[in-house]
This record gives C-alpha cells, structure tokens and sequence, in this order.
C-alpha cells in the first residue's frame, strides 16, 4: 500500500481493523521502496509506505499534520541532511513516537546521530537481508514496547506501558514512577521492581533510581541526563556497570 495521506497522529487502521504502520522513506531511486514492499508480501504486515525526495518535503508534510511511525532517513539529503531532519523532529516538533532508521554511505557521523534518539544505522550498500533484519527488529520491539508494569494504589490496580516510563526513584519504601505525562506513587522497593521480566533493560545508577535506557541522551561522570531534562545521580556502587548494561542494551537493539 503506498501513501494515502492521513492527517492525523493517531492508528489507523485497514478494513479488518488492524493497525496500518505508517513509513516515511526518503528513497530516490526506490530501492529501499521495493525492498520493504518485499517484506510486506512476505510477512503480509499492514505497512503504509510514503516516498519522499527530500527531507524538506518529510517537514512539510509532518508540519501538515501527518504522523509517521518509522521514517527512513539518508544522511546525505538535498536541502537538509537526515541529522538535521531527525533533530528538527526530536527537539522541535517534540516528537519521540517516530522510530528514525538512517542510511549512509559510511560511519562518519554515527556519533551525531546519538542526540536524535534513531532506532537504528544502515550502512550502505543496502541490501534486502539488511532491510528485512531491520524490520523484524523493528517490529518485534514494536511488541514489546506494548508490554506493561503493573502496580497497585490503596489497593486498585494499575498499569503502564513499559515504552512511556522514564524512571522509577524510590525514598524508603514509596516509588515514584515518572512518565513524561504523569508522576505515580505507589509502596514498592527498587531491588524487587529490578527482578521483573518486563524492566529487564532498566539500568539501577543509584540506590534510589531505575533510569529507562530509552530516554538517556547523555551520560556524564556523576549523573546521566534524559530527554526531558531530569539528571539522575550516578553513584560509585552503580557506575562501573552503568556503560555496560548501556553498551548490552543498545546491542540488543540491534539483533
């Protein structure tokens, strides 16, 4: 299915009510186009695929209201390069749904990409193997980011998805759970919060704090930042592990 424009920021859906996965592909001589089209009649997942020539015409049609779940981004683009575009979607438009895949012809300017948060980094030539890799992983994060932490207040249950929590912090035994929306304070301990499957990839910096790795933008020798601005302290205990459940996660990422 190629692009119908849908201006809006909520799912959509086809004609048997499941959800269409909307990609925006920056692709001049559509061979990403085709390679993912392949991956839709193999897997037969609801993609909605919007070709683009340039990152300028991806801004206009995001500034017009339409949402994008994936968008394919070269680094190298007429008018304005991928980091520029990926920056302009994370720190202008505040936008942290949109997963970015970048492609390029070398690893040059891998470290830039780290302020735009991108899903992951193609090296070019691009090849089907690496496209339908890509996908997998994407979709199979997509499945696990719906996963969710429950928990309980005066006795009424509750539950979160994993993807929306930045960080858990804990003062004896009340937790405090910090989304961008919301902060939630439930009776709880860090150690047994730790031994869930579904935080598995939180990473402890503190006696006090659980930091979901997903919103670290930057990581320093006492504290770590996230994107919404909060720096969580980092303690002695915790900060020889820190980079190596960091480095394990981000390479989990990329299976």
């Amino acid at each position: 299915m190629l692009c119908e424009y849908h201006y809006d920021t909520k799912a959509i859906c086809d004609g048997e009510g499941r959800t269409i996965v909307r990609f925006a592909v920056c692709d001049k001589n559509k061979t990403v186009i085709r390679m993912i089209e392949q991956y839709k009649s193999v897997t037969k997942l609801d993609i909605l695929l919007c070709p683009f020539q340039d990152g300028i015409s991806i801004e206009k049609k995001i500034q017009l209201g339409m949402f994008f779940d994936v968008i394919f981004l070269d680094m190298e683009m007429e008018g304005k390069t991928g980091i520029e575009v990926g920056k302009w979607l994370r720190e202008i438009r505040k936008n942290e749904k949109t997963e970015i895949i970048y492609m390029a012809e070398d690893e040059r300017h891998v470290v830039e990409l780290f302020q735009n948060r991108p899903f992951d980094f193609l090296l070019k030539p691009l090849t089907e193997k690496k496209i339908f890799q890509v996908l997998d992983k994407l979709f199979r994060v997509r499945i696990i980011g719906e996963r969710k932490f429950r928990y309980t207040i005066y006795g009424v249950s509750y539950e979160e998805q994993i993807k929306n929590i930045l960080y858990f912090q804990s003062d004896l035994r009340t937790i405090e759970m910090v989304t961008m929306e919301k902060t939630e304070k439930f009776v709880g301990k860090l150690s047994q919060l730790e031994e869930q499957v579904v935080l598995q990839s939180f990473i402890r910096t503190h006696q006090s704090y659980l930091v979901n790795p997903e919103y670290i933008v930057k990581i320093e020798k006492k504290s770590i930042q996230l994107m919404n601005g909060k720096f969580i302290p980092i303690s002695k205990k915790y900060s020889s592990e820190i980079k190596t459940k960091l480095q394990k996660w981000q390479e989990g990422k990329r299976r």
